[in-house]
Order: C-alpha cells, then structure tokens, then sequence
C-alpha cells in the first residue's frame, strides 16, 4: 500500500503547449497486489487550477478512484477482467478564448468491459482499446448545477471502430430550463437537445435513480451516434469519439 500526498506546482510541455497546475491538498492511495495489478487507486484534490494555452480548468474539490470489477462470489479461482471507475468533481469550471462554462458539478460512474486485462495486464493504449469496439457500463453521469438543475445518463454504450456510439440509455433532467441555460452558455445548438428531452420526459417520463438522486428519466437509443426518442430523431448525429 502507498499513500502519498503530492506538492504543486506542476509544469509540463505536452506536445509543446506549456502546461501549468497548481492545487492545496492532493493525495494518492494506490493498493498494490504480487501480480502485478492494483486492488484500488485513488487521486483526491482540492482547489486545483490549471492552465493549458488559453485554457484555464478549476475545481474545488476532486476524487478519482479506479479498482478490478468484483467477481462473482463463486468465481474465486478467476482474475479480474473488468475495470471500475468514479470521479467526482466539485464546482467545475473552465475558460477559453471565447467562452467560460459556468460552475456545476460532474459525477461519473462506471465499467469499462475487460478494461482491467486491456489496461492493465496487457498493457494496451486505452486509444487502442477504444478503437477496438470499447464497451462500457455507465452507472451515472451526472451534471449538477448550484440551483438544482440536472441531466444524468445510465445505460450500456459501445464504441465502433469508427468511433461511435450504440446502446439504449436512460436518460433523466431536473429544472430543464436550468440546464438548458447552462448548455447555451457553450453552444446554442445544445438547447435543442435539452427540450427534446425536456419535453420527452415531461410526456412519458419515469422516476429513475442516477447516482444519489431520482430524477425523471426517458429512454434514448444510439445507432451509430445517431439518437433516437421512440421514433423522434434527436438533431444531428454525434460526430465520432477520434
């Protein structure tokens, strides 16, 4: 087992933009295991702020954990094959040249399928596992905003060689006008989106749990980016993930 509490400031040249970052507390936990892998790895940050270019990135508060999916109680004599992971980062925020997204708070759960023997045992890119047909199971992600506001996905995603998306999600909005807001602040054509599902849930809805909250929910399928409310098609498809 290794803690560690890490000191900023931090400085790197990534493909040659001058990278800077800076945070009060952060702290790593990794538990090792003789194989080779790990049994649990943790990051927690507070007030960390960085900037990349004209690029500028806070948050108040930061967790990243990742860990081997659990097995089966009855699968004992078996290595891990999945791969779990959860952030949590609180008043996120971020500016750019022409556009400041406003604070809210980000929550991402879930499993990248054989993840733990692609990453870690094998050792492979994690571009390279994507662009082989990724498959994740998406608990909750989650966007809150300071006055309520919510829009969570849950559901099972894959990724083609093409790099886009398929599955049925499940995809639930609090206060719709609230988030509607808040992605018109980073581009207009994102509020259609938000009423089309405003709208959906307020027809059809049904309370679904994301994460800690219930919030009203409607199902959306994606066929190769292009999303689907029931026989409504959703805007333009998602342009692909590379």
């Amino acid at each position: 087992e290794l803690i560690a509490e890490v000191d900023g400031p931090f400085q790197s040249w990534p493909n040659g933009r001058e990278l800077n970052a800076n945070w009060s507390i952060m702290r790593l936990f990794l538990d090792a295991n003789f194989s080779g892998g790990f049994d649990l790895a943790s990051l927690t940050f507070s007030d960390l702020t960085s900037t990349l270019s004209r690029f500028n990135f806070g948050v108040a508060k930061g967790a990243v954990h990742f860990r081997p999916t659990p097995l089966p109680q009855d699968a004992s004599d078996q290595s891990p094959v999945s791969l779990d992971g959860a952030v949590s980062l609180s008043d996120l925020s971020a500016q750019l040249p022409n556009l400041n997204v406003p604070p809210a708070t980000f929550e991402a759960d879930g499993t990248l399928m054989d993840g733990y023997q692609d990453l870690v045992e094998r050792r492979r890119p994690l571009r390279s596992v994507i662009r082989d047909g990724a498959k994740f199971e998406i608990r909750n992600l989650a966007l809150s905003l300071p006055d309520g506001g919510r829009l969570a996905f849950a559901g099972p995603l894959e990724v083609d060689s093409d790099g886009l998306l398929t599955g049925k999600i499940r995809v639930g909005v609090a206060k719709p006008e609230s988030v509607s807001n808040w992605a018109g602040a980073i581009d207009p054509r994102l509020t259609q989106y938000v009423a089309l599902i405003a709208q959906g849930v307020a027809g059809m809805g049904q309370p679904a749990q994301f994460g800690s909250a219930e919030i009203p929910s409607i199902v959306i399928t994606l066929d190769r980016g292009q999303a689907r409310m029931g026989f409504i098609q959703l805007g333009d498809p998602i342009p692909p993930l590379f």
